[in-house]
């Protein structure tokens, strides 16, 4: 308690000294509070990410069959038309 109290008497003596040393705390205190809500928005990205990935990879199969599809189709129709 004593330390506390030297450490407020020299803030009292020196109002700028004390002002600048508050003003650093709230700095390096809003710094790292920005750090770590980035660092989650990157880990909530990550996992969006993977999310979307597995969509593409099932729309990439589905387009993959829907064209194979049509294929077989065109091939139909060229054979039903050339037998006419």
């Amino acid at each position: 308690m004593k330390e506390l109290l030297a450490v407020l008497e020299k803030f009292t003596k020196e109002p700028i000294a004390g002002l600048l040393f508050f003003t650093i705390i709230c700095v390096g205190y809003l710094y790292l509070d920005n750090k770590t809500n980035y660092q989650h928005q990157i880990e909530a990205c990550g996992t969006k990410v993977d999310m979307l990935e597995k969509k593409v990879g099932l729309l990439e199969d589905r387009l993959k069959a829907s064209d194979s599809l049509l294929v077989r189709a065109l091939v139909k129709l060229e054979s039903i038309n050339a037998q006419q």
